[in-house]
C-alpha cells in the first residue's frame, strides 16, 4: 500500500534504527513519553547512533514542533514489540523527567494535531482506548491504542499521558467526526431523531452511559435529573442534581441527554459560580483577600478552583468515582478512618484544587493530620492552598498579588499552578469568566474584566504607523536589557500601558508591508506620529469597538450586520485573520462613506503566494531559492497565522513547510 508522511513535520532526521517496509497496514497509535523536555533536534540526535537501537516514527518537542525520524512506510523500533510497531505509528512526546512525566500544553496540543492527521491519512475512522491490557495487546473490541508498558517492564508513557488516553481518543474522534459507535456522521442519535438543543438552566436526564471524555457514568448519576450550566456545541456541562442533593461538574455529549424540563426549579449556574453554599464562597473570598490583598488575584484564583472542584473541598475526580468505587463522602471518610490507604498514589484529583500529584497529596494528608482535621475540611484546605502558594509557588503568589485584571490572574493560576492538559483560549476565557463573576459579586468596586491596554496617557494605538527614531528594542514590555535597532517607519502591533517600553513595533515599508528591521517593544520617546489608522476620538458617524479576547473580525462584523471584508478595508487592516486585544475597530454607521481602500484578500488553500519574510513558522531561515519562487498554499486555517505551502507554482519543486501568514503576499487566487 502507499504511505504518506505528516505535513505537520518541521524537522526530519531519519534514524538508521528502523526496519524497512512495514508488514502491516497502519491501524494503531502508540504514544510514548521522552522523559525529558527536549527539542525535536535533540530527539533526532538521540535516535541517530546505530548503537541506540531505538527510534520512533515521530517526536513532539517541548515547544510543540514535530519531528520525523522514521517514515510511515517503515517500522520504528519503539515499543519492545515488533508486531505492534509494524502496525502502529509511534510518537515520542517531550515530558518531565519525574513521575507522572507531565507534558506541557504546547506539546499536548501538537500531539493531538499529529494523531488526528495520522488517522485521517491512514483511514483510521475512530480511536478506541481500553483500560484492559488484554484488549489493548490483542486489539480486541476495536481497541487500536497501545502503550509501551504492556510489552516491557517500563512506566512509559507515564501516568500523565496514560490517564489521558481516553480523553485523547475522545478529542481526536470529535475532530474525525466519529460517532459513539464508530461511524462517521452528524448528530443523529438513532431512529432518525436529531440531537436536542439545550440551554443553561434546562433540566436533563442522562440517556447514555459515558461522559464526554469516554469515562463510564455511575448508575446513581444516571438515576437523577441534572441542571445544565454550560453548552458548547455538542458538549453540555451538568453541575448539580434537580433535587439539590448532589453537585458535579461533568461534560456529557448532547446526544446522550434528554430534556426533562425546559427550566430549572433550582437556581442554576448560568455561567455564574455557585456551589449551593454562599457562606463557603464568602469565607474563601475573605480569607484569600486577607492573604493576597488584591481582588483581581482572589477572583482569578477562585475562578480556577471553581472550574476544578465547584468549590467543594471533598470533591473526588468524577472518573475515579467509578474506578475506585467511592462517592465524594465515602472516599473522604475512608481516607479519614484509614480504611483506604492509597490516597497519595491513586492519581485521583481531590479537594478544592483537585490535588493529584503524589507529593502534593502527601503534603495535604500530612497537613490535615497535623491540624487534626478531616482530609475534606474546607478551612484546612484553604490554609493548605495558601501554604502551597507561599512556599512552593512563590512566583504565582507574587503575580496574583500584582495582577491588573481577572484574566491576567486567572491565566497565572491556570498555566503555572493547576496546569491541566487543555490550557487553550476557550479554557482561559471560561475560567476567567468564572472569576469575573466572583469579582462582580464581592469586590468593593466593579470595573470591566479586561482594562483597555490603550489608556489616555498613551499617544498611539494598535495599527498606528509611526516613525521609530532608532535605539533599543526589547523582548518584553518590561525587559531590562535590549538590542540596537535602526531607525525606520513602523507599525504598532501591541501596547502595554504603564510598562517601561509600552509599544510593540514592526518595521514597515511605505506601502505598510512588514519588512526586516525593528521587531519588539520600544520606548515611548523613540516613536513619533506619521499617520494613524485609528482616530483618537470617534467621528459622529462611526462607532468604536474595542477587541476582546476570543474576538474575530468576522464575528465583530456579524454583530454589526456587515462583512469582515468591509471592516478590514474601512480600518486599513492588511490581514483580517489577525486582530489583537485592545485594538479599536471603527464600525461605519448608515450613511458613512468607506475610504477607497480595497478589502485585503484572504489567503486560502490553492492560492499562489510569494514569501516576503526570511524565516519559516518554526524560526528556521528560508533558503534564497525558496524565496525566489512562487508557491501553492496547501493549508490555511481561518484565524491562524500558520500557512503551509507545498509546491512551487512552476511545478519544479515540492516542500511541505509552514510559513507565517503575515510573511506572505498574494500572487494569484487559486
Amino acid at each position: 500500500m502507499a504511505f504518506t508522511n505528516s505535513p505537520l513535520v518541521s524537522y526530519t532526521c531519519i534514524s538508521p534504527n528502523r526496519t524497512r517496509n512495514r508488514n502491516h497496514a497502519i491501524d494503531t497509535i502508540t504514544i510514548h513519553c521522552v522523559v525529558g523536555q527536549c527539542s525535536v533536534e535533540t530527539l533526532g540526535r538521540i535516535f541517530a547512533p546505530e548503537s541506540r537501537q531505538a527510534s520512533s516514527n515521530y517526536g513532539v518537542g517541548y515547544d510543540g514542533r514535530i519531528g520525523m525520524y522514521v517514515e510511515e512506510k517503515d517500522r520504528s523500533w519503539c515499543t519492545s514489540s515488533g508486531a505492534n510497531d509494524h502496525r502502529a505509528i509511534t510518537i515520542e512526546v517531550a515530558s518531565d523527567t519525574t513521575h507522572p512525566y507531565a507534558v506541557n500544553a504546547k506539546a499536548y496540543a501538537a500531539m493531538l494535531d499529529l494523531v488526528t492527521d495520522i488517522c485521517k491519512r491512514n483511514g483510521i475512522k475512530k480511536l478506541v482506548w481500553s483500560t484492559n491490557k488484554n484488549e489493548r495487546m490483542n486489539h480486541l473490541n476495536g481497541c487500536n491504542m497501545t502503550v509501551h508498558r504492556d510489552y516491557a517492564n517500563k512506566s512509559c508513557p507515564g501516568d500523565y499521558l496514560y490517564s489521558r488516553h481516553g480523553a485523547i481518543a475522545a478529542e481526536v474522534n470529535k475532530r474525525l467526526g466519529a460517532t459513539s459507535d464508530g461511524n462517521t456522521g452528524g448528530g443523529n442519535n438513532g431512529g432518525g431523531s436529531t440531537t436536542t438543543t439545550f440551554k443553561n438552566g434546562d433540566i436533563v436526564k442522562i440517556t447514555g452511559t459515558t461522559y464526554y471524555s469516554g469515562k463510564t457514568i455511575p448508575s446513581w448519576v444516571r438515576a437523577k435529573n441534572w441542571i445544565v450550566c454550560d453548552v458548547s456545541g455538542d458538549r453540555v456541562v451538568i453541575n448539580k442534581s434537580e433535587d439539590g442533593k448532589n453537585a458535579i461538574m461533568s461534560p456529557v455529549n448532547a446526544r446522550d441527554l434528554a430534556l426533562a424540563h425546559a427550566t430549572s426549579t433550582v437556581t442554576p449556574v448560568t455561567g455564574a459560580p455557585s456551589t449551593g453554599s454562599e457562606s463557603d464562597e464568602k469565607r474563601m473570598w475573605d480569607y484569600l483577600l486577607d492573604k493576597l490583598g488584591n481582588e483581581y488575584g482572589v477572583a482569578g484564583l477562585m475562578g480556577n478552583i471553581y472550574a476544578e472542584s465547584a468549590l467543594r473541598s471533598n470533591n473526588l475526580q468524577n472518573s475515579y468515582e467509578t474506578k475506585l468505587g467511592y462517592t465524594d463522602a465515602t472516599y473522604t471518610a475512608a481516607v479519614d478512618n484509614g480504611t483506604y490507604t492509597n490516597f497519595v498514589r491513586d492519581s485521583a484529583g481531590y479537594g478544592l484544587a483537585q490535588w493529584t500529584y503524589y507529593s502534593r497529596k502527601q503534603a495535604l494528608l500530612d497537613y490535615a493530620k497535623a491540624c487534626k482535621k478531616s482530609i475534606g475540611d474546607f478551612e484546612m484546605q484553604l490554609c493548605f492552598l495558601y501554604k502551597e502558594l507561599s512556599e512552593s509557588y512563590k512566583t504565582v503568589l507574587s503575580e496574583l498579588k500584582s495582577a491588573k485584571s481577572v484574566l491576567e490572574a486567572s491565566n497565572t493560576v491556570l498555566t503555572k499552578f493547576e496546569r491541566p492538559a487543555d490550557m487553550g483560549t476557550t479554557v482561559q476565557n471560561r475560567r476567567a469568566d468564572f472569576g469575573q463573576k466572583y469579582y462582580d459579586k464581592y469586590a468593593k468596586k466593579t470595573v470591566t474584566p479586561e482594562p483597555k491596554p490603550v489608556t489616555p496617557t498613551l499617544d498611539f494605538a494598535v495599527n498606528d504607523i509611526v516613525n521609530f527614531a532608532g535605539g533599543n528594542h526589547y523582548t518584553s514590555a518590561n525587559a531590562t536589557s535590549g538590542s540596537a535597532a535602526k531607525a525606520s517607519k513602523a507599525k504598532i502591533t501591541a501596547v502595554s500601558a504603564g510598562a517601561k517600553h509600552p509599544y510593540h513595533c514592526r518595521a514597515v515599508n511605505d506601502a505598510g508591508a512588514f519588512i526586516s528591521g525593528v521587531y519588539g517593544w520600544v520606548d515611548a520617546k523613540d516613536v513619533s506620529k506619521v499617520k494613524s489608522t485609528t482616530p483618537t476620538t470617534p467621528t459622529t458617524t462611526d462607532e468604536i469597538y474595542v477587541v476582546k479576547s476570543g474576538d474575530t473580525l468576522s464575528g465583530i462584523a456579524a454583530k454589526y450586520g456587515t462583512t469582515y471584508q468591509k471592516l478590514a478595508a474601512y480600518n486599513n487592516i492588511s490581514n483580517p485573520n489577525v486582530i489583537t486585544v485592545g485594538q479599536k475597530i471603527k464600525i461605519p454607521k448608515t450613511g458613512s462613506t468607506a475610504p477607497n481602500t480595497p478589502a485585503p484578500t484572504v489567503i486560502e488553500k490553492g492560492d499562489i503566494v510569494k514569501i516576503t519574510g526570511k524565516k519559516y513558522y518554526s524560526g528556521a531561515s528560508i533558503p534564497s531559492w525558496v524565496l525566489a519562487k512562487n508557491w501553492v498554499v496547501y493549508e490555511a486555517v481561518s484565524g491562524s497565522d500558520r500557512v503551509v505551502i507545498n509546491k512551487s507554482a512552476d511545478g519544479s519543486s515540492a516542500i511541505m513547510s509552514p510559513v507565517k501568514r503575515s510573511d506572505l503576499s498574494l500572487v494569484k487566487k487559486g
